[in-house]
């Protein structure tokens, strides 16, 4: 792709296996590829991009599912509720 769209794509889209940022690379033909370095280092898989605003509206989707569930465990007995620490408490148990 030439540089405006690899500029573009970078801007707006996130991978769609890790939700992390893009790179670009360049190739020999004086164009660019958008690869992501964390799921594919070498750039030789074909990643797919989804928008930046998918990705937060379904991390934030995840994130209320997750409290859903945690809540509905710790109220039927599964999942016991976090006990709330003082720092004091925190670093006695670390050693400190």
């Amino acid at each position: 792709m030439d540089i405006d769209l690899a500029l573009i794509t970078l801007r707006d889209y996130v991978c769609s296996r890790c939700w992390g940022h893009l790179d670009r690379l360049p190739l020999p033909n004086s164009s660019w590829a958008v690869v992501c370095l964390k799921c594919d280092p070498d750039g030789s898989l074909e990643i797919v991009y989804v928008t930046k605003a998918y990705a937060e509206r379904r991390r934030a989707e995840s994130l209320a599912e997750k409290q859903e569930v945690t809540a509905l465990l710790e109220n039927i007995g599964v999942m016991e509720k976090p006990k709330r620490r003082s720092a004091n408490e925190i670093l006695k148990e670390l050693g400190f």
